[in-house]
């Protein structure tokens, strides 16, 4: 997660405030540590476990409506493009193997 999120924030966000985003995310990370030792003094390890399983339940839920990165769009449109035209190599391989075929 440390690593995915930055990378993901350096890909979508624009370039004026991707310095504030990446910042945003190590401070917001911190915070959260921090609230966790705090929970953790005034409660016991079961009830501490049980709120810190809620956090990554709630981000499996909210992945779903992540929109893709453009890098990986981009990366499916040239693959798909490369298909497109292996298709048409093969199809042309094929047709001259017919007409060799047919000299035969």
């Amino acid at each position: 997660m440390c690593v995915i999120a930055p990378m993901f924030i350096s890909e979508i966000a624009d370039i004026s405030v991707r310095g504030a985003l990446g910042a945003f995310f190590q401070l917001f990370l911190t915070i959260g540590i921090l609230i966790v030792y705090l929970v953790g003094a005034f409660t016991d390890y079961v009830t501490l476990s049980i709120v810190c399983g809620i956090v990554p339940v709630l981000l499996i839920l909210f992945m779903f409506v992540v929109p893709e990165s453009p890098t990986y769009l981009l990366k499916q449109v040239i693959w798909l493009q490369n298909w497109v035209y292996i298709k048409e190599l093969i199809s042309s391989i094929c047709r001259i193997a017919v007409m060799t075929q047919q000299f035969l």
